[in-house]
Parts: C-alpha cells; structure tokens; sequence
C-alpha cells in the first residue's frame, strides 16, 4: 500500500465535540481502506458504521426506534453490557501472558448483547452456538 497519510481534525473539547456532531459536514466518514473493504466489491456502503449522509440518518434512526423498544437507554441494558464485559474480561485473564487473539471476541460479545435482548437467552462465550452466530454475522 505504500505509504498513505490521512488529514484530520481532532476535537478534544466536550462543548465543541457536541457542536461539531449537529453539523452534517462533519457527519462523514473516512474512506480509510478497512472501510473499503467492508462495503464490499459493489462499493455500497452497509450498516451504521461504515455508512453516512441520508442513508446513515434513517438507519441510525430506525436502530434507536427500535433499540428503544426493547431496552436501549434502560437499567436492564446495563446489565446485559456489564455482563458481557465481565465475561470479556475474564477470558482475557485466563490467558495472562500468552499471546491473545482478539479476532472476533468483541463481535461475540457485541452479537450476544443484542441475542440477550432479541431472544432472551444468553451463551457463554466458549458456546458453539455464539461462534456460529458471530461467524454467521461476520460474512
């Protein structure tokens, strides 16, 4: 790749952070190559994440309508994410001092917050049924 240089602004300023995010010029996203390879080879741009403009507006949207509906902002959805960080963190301390992979640990944790609250079950994170899931996501 060569080397490649990004230009940036960083805002460090909590007031002007929040200022800054009502603005829609700086409702963008970088078109780092990560973000590239994760629109795809038809160049769409998918998900909250990787998208922006109009179409990032209505999904961000229709997410918290629905978020909100089944707990997003509430005390129970704490403690759906306290759990999962617990267990993150866990794992992560039965392999001090051996190299950690931290490939798809985060999704798990992430997908099995939003299976606790779509399904109402929740899986260790050593469960097939997770890997499954987070395999099935991450395609």
């Amino acid at each position: 790749m060569g080397d490649m240089y990004y230009r940036g602004v960083v805002l460090n300023d909590y007031k002007i952070i929040r200022e800054a995010w009502n603005l829609p010029q700086f409702s963008g996203r970088f078109r780092l190559p990560i973000n590239l390879v994760r629109m795809g080879n038809d160049g769409k741009q998918r998900g909250i994440i990787f998208n922006d403009g109009q179409n990032w507006a209505e999904q961000r949207r229709f997410s918290l309508r629905h978020l909100k509906d089944f707990g997003l902002g509430k005390n129970t959805m704490e403690s759906i994410i306290l759990d999962e960080a617990v267990e993150l963190i866990s794992r992560f301390r039965e392999e001090n001092g051996r190299p950690v992979s931290t490939q798809n640990r985060f999704n798990a944790a992430i997908i099995n917050a939003f299976w606790t609250i779509v399904a109402g079950e929740r899986f260790k994170h050593d469960d097939p049924k997770l890997a499954k899931l987070v395999n099935c996501v991450m395609q």
